[in-house]
């Protein structure tokens, strides 16, 4: 059975927008969490992240949007997830991380 052009032009925006959004959120994140941490734990605590964010996004998260295609029959709402939780995940970056902006770093360490 083929999809209908509906279906695949429907499909085709779901991965061209998951990219755009994957795109959006890992540059500029790479940066934030290299600033955010103080000095002595930099390596540390960027290590940690990505290990987090890696093991969700890359084990994790296949598995999930599977499990909910294959629960709601959608592949649209299965790609629509990605850019739905990337946005979430940088409006918690906007609003937790703190300002760093004109401090000395003595000032930010811990």
């Amino acid at each position: 059975m083929s999809a209908s052009p509906d279906h695949e032009r429907v499909d085709a925006h779901c991965v061209r927008l998951a990219i755009r959004a994957a795109k959006w959120f890992w540059g500029p994140s790479t940066t934030v969490t290299a600033e955010v941490f103080p000095t002595r734990i930099r390596g540390v605590a960027n290590g940690v992240v990505w290990f987090i964010g890696y093991f969700v996004g890359f084990v994790l998260w296949p598995f999930a949007t599977v499990a909910l295609q294959q629960a709601t029959g959608s592949f649209a709402l299965a790609f629509l997830t990605i850019p739905v939780y990337m946005a979430a995940m940088a409006l918690g970056v906007w609003f937790i991380v703190p300002e760093h902006a004109g401090k000395e770093l003595n000032a930010i360490a811990v």
